[in-house]
């Protein structure tokens, strides 16, 4: 029986997925910051509910955070699940 894994894949996969991370938390920032700014700074939004949005919006920002660290841990994940791999791979062959 012949069991092959790609270790180069995994690890290209966890580069990939890190790229995007970036790219997904800058986003976030991005959005995060105008979203914060309309009721005082852009006036694209004022008044009461502008104020209210804003302010609910700290707990939703928490959780897009919590959503990056999941992914970065994700990440991590592949370069361990790689690395073991790798491991057992030369534990076999010797």
């Amino acid at each position: 029986m012949e069991l092959n894994i790609d270790t180069q894949k995994i690890r290209e996969t966890k580069k990939n997925i890190e790229q995007n991370i970036n790219q997904l938390e800058s986003l976030y920032e991005e959005m995060f910051d105008r979203l914060y700014k309309m009721p005082n700074t852009s006036s694209e939004w004022v008044g009461p509910s502008a104020i209210k949005y804003v302010n609910a919006l700290k707990n939703e920002e928490k959780e897009y955070k919590l959503f990056i660290l999941d992914l970065k841990s994700f990440s991590n994940y592949l370069e361990n699940v790689a690395d073991e791999y790798e491991s057992l791979a030369n534990t076999i062959r010797r």
